[in-house]
């Protein structure tokens, strides 16, 4: 495919200069269309907003614990974000997933609030998983970390087939329970982080609902402190999803948000004492995913308040010129998961070049070019997102999801093409350094969708945005069921 090369000028408050993008493309429609990935990942009781015919109250209605339901009848965990394909909710991958929207939203707002109709949407993706993220902390030391089992993920069935493989009631127990006898401060801190910066979103449209994601938010950070460990070694009859290497960087992390909220001295003092290296010299280090919050930290503490130029300008660099790419480009740590691993850098990068004065400015804006590759810029003549992409680049028909596949004989193989397109969702893209990728469903590194990684392609997307134009996609796109 030919790559699209056209130059416009990109601005910054009092500077100006050239960055290679797609004219040709609108990016408000393509934020949209992320956040419709979120709305289709959607679980519980929908009454509005429905995209897919396969939206309704059965979808994890009945998920809970210790058998309690509200006067609905629904479960008091019913709600949140499926983490994928599967129908498995799990509090570390929704926390992260709500801190990464919050601070693209806090960043890039002038750019939502651009785009008709996107702020409330917005607004409203956030607090579906801020929602559940409260009914999951029902106490001030008890976190309820995941519903669902890895059993699950055996079976391939439809929305409404949740609860089939569960014998006795039609239920399924969230299972998972941190207290003081099974830490992870790793969750309570990734949750303290996102009720932090969306407490200071909040604070501006809805009081009331701002004090309360404070109130967890301190609760969250104390509980951690005192009870520090990762929720990964809870002994566990069934495997635990999203996986923790440790609870530090959280600590740190949830200081920092903390920090920013309030301006205290006691949070000031954990950011003064980073509890890992600061060299950020490898790939690892300078990631930025739901286990990994080291380089997100130095870029949030020096943008805001300037504490740690030196080291955000080592990881901003590293991503620049040591970073590991495919032969398109495309950014890769070797792990099947290019694109959300390219999002979690180009987040960054997009994070600290917004808004600052010329002298501050990266020159290299990595995340432009990395989002071009994504959407079609690419030797595969794709975009790597389903139903957008630039003009004449292929999207993915067969994502690895469940729900959007839509089995009714509850067969990977059939129907051979998924039934409903999942707008907006970006999936994992090339699997290697050749840029292999193939539009599979059974290929789980290439065509699953997560909302860990398609937040951070939502805050890059929303980073991008200029002015409300033509789009070349329609603004309401299709979700029906596929035609061929």
């Amino acid at each position: 495919m030919k790559i699209l090369k056209l130059f416009i000028l990109f601005y910054f408050v009092d500077h100006s200069f050239s960055v290679n993008v797609e004219t040709g493309f609108n990016y408000c429609s393509g934020l949209r269309s992320s956040l419709n990935f979120f709305n289709a990942n959607r679980a519980g009781y929908i009454k509005d907003n429905i995209l897919y015919d396969w939206q309704n109250n059965v979808t994890t209605k009945l998920d809970t614990y210790n058998d309690q339901f509200d006067e609905n009848g629904n479960g008091l965990l019913s709600g949140g974000y499926f983490n994928d394909g599967s129908y498995i909710k799990s509090t570390f991958a929704i926390a992260h997933s709500m801190t990464s929207l919050g601070w693209a939203f806090m960043e890039f707002k002038d750019n939502i609030k651009s785009c008709t109709g996107l702020k409330d949407q917005y607004l409203s993706t956030l607090r579906w998983g801020l929602d559940w993220l409260m009914a999951a902390h029902p106490s001030e030391n008890v976190i309820y970390a995941q519903c669902g089992k890895r059993s699950d993920l055996a079976k391939w069935n439809i929305p409404s087939k949740i609860y089939d493989q569960y014998s006795g009631t039609p239920k399924r127990s969230c299972w998972l329970v941190i207290n003081e006898k099974n830490p992870g401060s790793d969750v309570a801190h990734e949750m303290t982080a996102a009720f932090a910066v969306s407490h200071m979103i909040f604070s501006l449209v809805d009081p009331d609902y701002a004090i309360k994601l404070r109130t967890h938010a301190f609760q969250l950070y104390d509980f951690g402190a005192k009870f520090p460990g990762k929720f990964s070694n809870i002994k566990s009859v069934d495997p635990i999803e999203f996986h923790s290497t440790g609870y530090g960087d959280e600590m740190y992390w949830a200081s920092a948000w903390l920090y920013a909220m309030t301006g205290q001295n006691k949070y000031l003092q954990v950011v003064n004492k980073p509890p890992f290296d600061l060299t950020f010299n490898d790939s690892s280090s300078v990631a930025y995913n739901y286990d990994q919050k080291q380089a997100a930290s130095m870029v949030l503490l020096t943008k805001k308040f300037g504490f740690y130029e030196k080291q955000t300008k080592s990881i901003l660099n590293y991503w620049s010129t040591f970073m590991g790419k495919t032969k398109d480009g495309l950014y890769i740590n070797g792990a099947g998961v290019s694109n959300g691993f390219s999002m979690g850098g180009s987040f960054l990068e997009a994070i600290w070049n917004n808004n600052q004065p010329k002298e501050r400015v990266f020159k290299d804006a990595y995340h432009i070019g990395q989002m071009n590759i994504i959407l079609g810029n690419n030797s595969n003549g794709m975009s790597y997102v389903c139903n957008v992409g630039f003009l004449g680049a292929s999207t993915p028909r067969n994502l690895h999801h469940r729900a959007s596949h839509y089995s009714i004989s509850s067969s990977i193989s059939s129907p051979a093409i998924n039934t409903y397109p999942l707008d907006g969702a970006m999936v994992g893209g090339p699997v290697d350094s050749m840029d292999t990728y193939s539009d599979d469903r059974t290929n789980i590194p290439m065509n699953q969708p997560t909302i860990d990684f398609n937040s951070l392609f939502t805050g890059v997307m929303a980073s991008m945005i200029l002015n409300e134009t033509t789009p070349e996609q329609p603004d309401t796109p299709t979700t029906g069921p596929f035609t061929t």
